[in-house]
């Protein structure tokens, strides 16, 4: 029968294992439903470069996503929550299997099968951001969604019903990825 200070003694230990690998640099993450998607072109926070913007080339930025275990696909919502006329939609694409690369063609399907839905410009694919001049700076939002298998979504599906096509399927994690953009 395990005592009180037994208890007591083994927690403590565990603790100190636990904390052990934190100071290491082990990634010990306090949210398992979480997956932030990442960027090889700017960090969590920064300024989205001039190049995936209207001011530049306005090829899609590369984007990826460490996905769990359980995960088959991934989707990913790319929004600018500050557009005068409310939330403005820039992406929607679902059923990756992989990383999206630097300058996605527009078109129904990317790589291994993925979908491209309209973005608010009315055009397939990655829409480039281009907030009014003087508006001050603006936040895009790259919202991804880890799934266990496929969604089968009609290709003219709206930004809400397909985040909630995402939330109605096997959803395993959600995460974000930010950027801000200002045209002087």
């Amino acid at each position: 029968m395990l005592t009180r200070r037994t208890c007591i003694a083994s927690l403590g230990a565990a603790a100190t294992v636990a904390l052990a690998g934190c100071a290491l640099g082990t990634p010990v993450s306090s949210d398992p439903a979480r997956a932030d998607p990442t960027s090889a072109a700017f960090d969590d926070g920064d300024t989205l470069p001039s190049r995936y913007t209207c001011d530049g080339d306005g090829v899609s930025p590369p984007v990826s996503l460490a996905l769990p275990d359980d995960a088959e696909t991934w989707a990913l919502v790319v929004t600018d929550p500050d557009a005068p006329g409310g939330t403005f939609t820039h992406w929607l694409v679902w059923n990756l299997t992989d990383a999206l690369p630097e300058g996605v063609p527009h078109g129904e399907t990317v790589g291994d099968g993925a979908r491209q839905g309209l973005n608010d410009f009315g055009a397939r694919g990655y829409g480039a951001p281009c907030p009014p001049r003087g508006d001050g700076p603006h936040r895009y939002r790259f919202d991804a969604y880890a799934l266990a298998g496929s969604l089968d979504v009609p290709l003219d599906v709206g930004r809400a019903a397909l985040v909630d096509a995402c939330h109605d399927a096997d959803l395993l994690a959600v995460g974000s990825l930010r950027a801000t953009y200002e045209r002087a």
